[in-house]
């Protein structure tokens, strides 16, 4: 007899894709953030003479000011959400298309589309999630978008057959309110998935590279499925077990055998997945979306990937085709809007340079995410790389150039490729409207020089003063490149009871009183990070 694969194995190999992803990620960050500090410590190959660099001021009339030219970052929010929900809705579609037809020949007229609609709800569920996720919004405002979701699905599953009985002069009874319990379960079970998927997956150290790791691992996982598959059907006649099986066998005994021809039949895979993340690295730095968009659509495409769980009744080849073909017209329908709504177009905005104290990692990574994030929809952020946000930054380029062995390659060595770097600054926005980080790996020997042209370079500092001593000689040498620049009027340094503020005015050649963006930041409180950027706009429109 033989054996086919199951719905719920397809499942089970998906959720253990999943956490084998995050042992992978959680390895390979922890080997990245240890060769970005053992080369940060090191010094440029050759000669190890000191890069020097003396860049033009930066213009004060010339330098991007907020808004960027064209849209305000609100618009752009509002047009990305637009755009990303017109293809959530088109995929959600697609794949409640099987049961849609069910439903149309079951039945027709009102009772049809309200079914068409409550399901189309409960299978776009998942993107209130993504889309808040995608537009920096509030986890308040998320919560509220996914509240009126279900409001609307209450009406149209027991406000509209309420209202048809009623009309039709026939009493209302438990089976219409039961209408709304079974909604509220079908859209929570559509809604668990994917906020399992953002807790796992969403962590900010992790979050970055998890496109990538779940590209290969998940193809390996699906691949395991299917060779398991494979083994049962080779064994289900004992009068005609396959050769192959009964060779590796027979060779290397039951357990072994097994074990090393999955490792010799996935060889293709992996060469499948190897490619699929080069191809996803290149279209990064080609700039054909963002890091954030990549996010999001890796947890889509495994929201869309569990639908095979649903679909698998309707036949392997159906259920794989209908997947593949829901997640391609996302990503067709999201292009084809940001286009349409001109979101990719937006020229250079004001750049923010992030300075900071060292070996504060949390409270960094923190102050990083509250700012850069907002900051994105107005301009570019640039800063020097460093352990404590190696894990932060991390895009898709940088991992791509850690695993093959040449991370040197991303570092400032020589002028040409600080001057390379500094161009990227000056780039437009990517598809989805949002700016870039930019980081600045630096040697030991070239990151004064590199701080230099950043200073000159960047429209806004945002300098993160919090446990700054005399200790810090780093900081001190900033502050006195900010002063000799004459950039005070565009700073804002960030404190708290732990920095040395007259250490800090003397740097800068002021005295304690004199009037300079000083903001107390104690604990990322709403009202602290309210005045923080409410100082940061004021900066960049001066």
């Amino acid at each position: 007899m033989k054996v086919g694969i199951q719905s719920g194995e397809l499942g089970f190999a998906i959720f253990n894709g999943l956490l084998a992803s995050l042992i992978v990620v959680w390895a390979f960050l922890a080997l990245y953030r240890r060769a970005v500090e053992r080369t940060m410590r090191s010094t440029t190959p050759g000669h190890g003479a000191a890069l020097e660099l003396a860049p033009p001021p930066l213009d004060a009339q010339a330098a991007p000011r907020v808004p960027a030219e064209g849209l305000a970052a609100t618009e752009v929010r509002r047009r990305l959400t637009l755009a990303s929900s017109f293809g959530f809705a088109m995929s959600a579609l697609a794949l409640s298309w099987p049961e849609i037809a069910e439903f149309t020949r079951e039945s027709s007229g009102v009772q049809a589309a309200l079914q068409i609609l409550v399901l189309w709800i409960t299978n776009g569920a998942p993107a209130v999630i993504l889309v808040g996720f995608l537009v920096a919004a509030s986890g308040s405002r998320v919560f509220r978008a996914f509240v009126l979701l279900w409001a609307a699905g209450i009406v149209l599953a027991v406000g509209m057959p309420a209202i048809a009985r009623l009309l039709g002069g026939r009493p209302l009874d438990a089976e219409v309110a039961m209408n709304g319990y079974w909604f509220t379960i079908a859209l929570g079970l559509n809604a668990l998935p994917p906020l399992f998927l953002v807790f796992l997956t969403g962590r900010p150290r992790v979050r970055n590279v998890m496109p990538l790791v779940l590209a290969m691992v998940v193809l390996l996982s699906l691949a395991l499925t299917f060779f398991d598959y494979w083994i049962k059907l080779s064994v289900s006649d004992a009068r005609s077990v396959n050769p192959v099986l009964r060779w590796a066998v027979g060779n290397f005994g039951a357990t072994i055998g097994p074990a090393l021809l999955f490792l010799i039949l996935s060889l293709p895979v992996g060469v499948l997945g190897w490619w699929l993340i080069g191809r996803i690295g290149a279209r990064y730095e080609a700039r054909q979306f963002s890091d954030t968009q990549l996010i999001v659509e890796a947890w889509w495409g495994v929201v869309v990937a569990l639908h095979l769980v649903m679909l698998w009744r309707y036949g392997a080849a159906f259920a794989v085709g209908a997947c593949v073909a829901a997640f391609l017209l996302y990503l067709f329908c999201v292009r084809v809007a940001l286009v349409a709504l001109n979101l990719g177009r937006r020229k250079p905005g004001p750049s923010l340079l992030l300075l900071r104290v060292f070996c504060f990692q949390r409270r960094t990574e923190q102050l990083f995410d509250a700012v850069a994030a907002r900051w994105r929809f107005e301009g570019g952020v640039a800063m020097i790389a460093g352990g404590d946000l190696a894990l932060r930054s991390i895009d898709a380029g940088e991992a791509l150039a850690f695993a093959r062995g040449n991370i040197a390659s991303g570092y400032v060595g020589d002028t040409a490729k600080l001057e390379e770097g500094l161009r990227e600054l000056e780039s437009a926005s990517d598809p989805d409207g949002r700016y870039r980080v930019s980081e600045f790996f630096c040697y030991e020997n070239t990151w004064r020089a590199t701080l230099r042209a950043l200073v000159a370079r960047s429209s806004v500092v945002l300098m993160d003063l919090r446990g700054f001593t005399k200790a810090n000689t780093g900081c001190v040498f900033e502050l006195e490149q900010l002063a000799a620049a004459g950039r005070l009027g565009s700073c804002v340094f960030v404190t708290d009871d732990t920095s040395d503020r007259v250490l800090a005015a003397s740097a800068l050649g002021a005295q304690v009183g004199t009037e300079l963006a000083w903001v107390p930041v104690r604990k990322l409180e709403a009202k602290a990070m309210r005045t923080l950027w409410e100082r940061l706009m004021e900066a960049a429109r001066l």
